[in-house]
């Protein structure tokens, strides 16, 4: 008796498990990638030029919120300190590659 209940009611269950559900278009998805990897490529690069400014700010060195000559204003503020060069160099090389 038992069985028979599940048997009939695995009709029904069949019936409620099918919707209609919506699926992007594959220009859609491809739009989005290209969004999604915008997006964190831009996080990244906010993200490396914060670590400068803050590895700058242990030192003593503050900048400005200038985004356009980011780069020439950390080589100068650098200056002649090859330790710094050293650590902040190829963050600026990656800056420069990913903008």
């Amino acid at each position: 008796m038992r069985s028979s209940k599940i048997n009939a009611l695995q009709p029904r269950a069949a019936v409620y498990c099918r919707r209609c559900i919506w699926v992007k278009s594959p220009e859609a998805q491809r739009q989005s990638r290209l969004l999604t990897a915008r997006a964190t490529l831009q996080s990244q690069l906010v993200a490396l030029e914060n670590t400068i400014r803050g590895l700058l700010r242990q030192e003593g060195i503050g900048l400005t919120d200038r985004r356009t000559a980011f780069e020439a204003a950390v080589r100068e503020a650098i200056g002649d300190d090859h330790l710094l060069q050293a650590a902040l160099h190829p963050l600026l090389e990656t800056r420069k590659s990913c903008a």
